[in-house]
């Protein structure tokens, strides 16, 4: 399909937001975000929020929740264990490659919702926007933050509040974060021995624990459960959380009572969000 450009309808967006601790604050741009709002997920040390967005009114929810969020978040005094680059740190656009009754959105529909916006956002709140997707993934992004590299759209000469964004199109992907009984040099190792094509780690410190964080790049084959498994035959697990939503295929044949030691249930799956939307049957 060609992506409505009124709406970005058929297209998931994740959201990243440099706070996880002021809950007045987060409330504040849930409310911003509308109908679109699928889930919510705060950690207060990353101090950072990830807001699932799916809906017909996704392009103007999006930018609520765009506005809402340079309004309230000075990235200059922000504090967290998450690497950022701004207050509205990461907009992914994500083309969901499931089989949901609905409309289906492509890489390219993706692409061009990512450009627009990111347009949108130098041009009426003079953010500037560093791109990501094919050719350049996120970690290199935050690289070429780090190294001076000008932005992809805009400048960086009057963003002292708001920092600059990551903007991406890119197909699924799910969050999760494993606290493990190692010291966090351990669990660097341990981190780095789990990356692959599939799989993307940090090891951070996290209220006097130490968590692997994990991005699941291709989760269709390889998601949580398999995740939690490699880890375990490595060291120690405490307790597991899932950020975000996750595909329902991950899940399908297991039961609620079996998926609980792996912080996974069925509500958290995205069918599920969007069954409680009334997008899907």
């Amino acid at each position: 399909m060609s992506i409505d450009s009124s709406s970005f309808f058929g297209l998931e967006v994740v959201a990243n937001v440099s706070e996880g601790q002021r809950q007045n604050v987060i409330d504040e741009i849930a409310v911003a975000s509308g109908t679109s709002l699928l889930d919510l997920h705060s950690d207060p040390y990353h101090n950072r929020s990830v807001f699932s967005l799916y809906g017909r009114t996704l392009r103007d929810d999006l930018r609520s929740l765009a506005i809402k969020t340079i309004e309230k978040i000075d990235i200059a005094s922000h504090h967290g264990v998450h690497p950022r680059i701004g207050s509205l740190d990461v907009v992914p656009f994500v083309w969901l490659n499931l089989d949901l009754g609905i409309s289906k959105c492509t890489e390219d529909d993706a692409r061009q919702a990512r450009d627009l916006f990111a347009t949108w956002l130098w041009e009426e709140l003079s953010v500037p926007s560093y791109l990501y997707g094919t050719g350049r993934t996120l970690p290199r992004l935050r690289s070429d933050f780090n190294a001076g590299q000008a932005p992809d759209i805009g400048d960086l000469s009057k963003v002292q509040r708001s920092g600059a964004v990551a903007v991406g199109e890119r197909g699924l992907l799910v969050a999760y974060n494993l606290i493990v009984e190692e010291t966090l040099e351990s669990a660097k190792s341990i981190a780095a021995q789990l990356r692959s094509k599939y799989v993307r780690t940090l090891a951070l410190e996290v209220g006097g624990s130490t968590q692997i964080s994990a991005n699941l790049i291709e989760p269709l084959d390889f998601g949580p459960i398999e995740f939690y498994r490699a880890v375990a035959k490595l060291t120690k697990i405490s307790s597991s959380e899932l950020v975000g939503l996750v595909p329902s295929i991950n899940l399908s044949s297991m039961t609620d009572e079996y998926l609980r030691p792996f912080g996974l249930s069925k509500d958290k799956t995205i069918e599920a969000a969007l069954q409680r939307q009334g997008l899907i049957q």
